[in-house]
């Protein structure tokens, strides 16, 4: 089974955006203590290298190297503020790729697009070969809402990485930030015939799918693919179905022998659902509200009301 420590080290070496490890920069003796500071965050241990690193930075304040191992480190561990913090004393035209790669990320995950854009741009134009800049750079346009710089990026990618799938994943990604969701299914099936089982892929489609109003059908593509969606997320997802459950109900012309038996299902999965006791807050109280309006279609009038006041105590 994976440690949680290795876990993070793949997210951070995953796509959306990747950054460098840490590296020795060339022409430079190092303090025995700056290497054990880089082993200790590639394996995780982002607490005990952050401390070498900051004692070491202390004694030299002027050294670059420690500077950008710092900065690294700090992205690897989720402190984005301290890291452009630092980042304001660095020139990304001087700066080692996976320092500049670093920050980038850090400033896109912060919401500073268009500073993440200039940084990845000092990469793209370094190397043009460069697919995890290029995407990181489409990445920040498009969550930017510049949708049409994003794909001019895109147009620009070096025709022998076409059938690379993180490229139409990234595209599926703007199209569901231009709210077109049957355009994001088609790129994210384009992915999974370059990459059969891609999990982002696969993620994206349920995520797509639940947008398009269709939750049962994303649901069943989580059963197919366990650990695509967060458990908060399989939760919404149920809860969309008993809530489509509840309009079919209300809506369906049965014998009146028949009349409530899709009212009578919703709230059956309503119930079910409730009485899990590891629901988050807010999807426990839109279940809640939900069987309240499943009662008031049964014309279970006085329950519901009773359940409603009692939602208030």
């Amino acid at each position: 089974m994976r440690t949680l420590s290795t876990y993070i080290l793949l997210l951070l070496t995953a796509l959306y955006p990747a950054i460098g490890r840490p590296d020795v920069v060339a022409g430079a003796e190092r303090h025995p203590a700056h290497d054990r500071a880089v082993a200790f965050a590639r394996d995780g241990d982002f607490a005990e290298s952050l401390r070498l690193l900051e004692d070491l930075r202390k004694a030299a304040p002027d050294d670059s190297a420690l500077l950008y191992d710092e900065t690294a480190v700090l992205v690897w561990a989720g402190e984005d503020a301290r890291a452009l913090a630092n980042a304001g004393s660095i020139d990304p035209d001087s700066a080692p790729d996976y320092l500049v790669d670093a920050v980038a990320k850090a400033f896109r995950n912060t919401g500073a697009y268009g500073e993440a854009a200039n940084w990845y741009s000092v990469l793209l134009d370094r190397d043009e070969q460069n697919l995890e800049a290029r995407l990181g750079l489409f990445l920040s346009h498009a969550d930017s809402g510049a949708g049409s710089e994003a794909r001019r990026i895109f147009a620009a990618t070096p025709a022998d990485q076409a059938n690379d799938a993180r490229l139409p994943i990234a595209e599926a990604y703007l199209l569901r930030k231009e709210g077109r969701e049957f355009d994001a299914l088609a790129r994210y099936q384009r992915a999974l015939e370059l990459d059969p089982g891609n999990r982002e892929a696969l993620r994206g489609q349920a995520l797509a799918l639940r947008e398009l109003l269709l939750p049962a059908q994303a649901l069943a593509l989580t059963d197919q693919h366990p650990g695509i969606l967060t458990d908060t997320e399989i939760a919404e997802l149920l809860a969309d179905v008993a809530a489509v459950e509840i309009r079919q109900g209300a809506q369906a012309v049965y014998p009146v022998t028949r009349r409530y038996e899709g009212t009578d299902r919703a709230l059956t999965r309503l119930d079910e659902l409730l009485a899990e006791g590891d629901i988050e807050p807010s999807v426990r109280r839109r279940l809640q509200y939900d069987r309240i309006v499943a009662l008031a279609d049964r014309h279970r009038t006085a329950e519901a009301v009773t359940v409603f006041e009692a939602l208030d105590q």
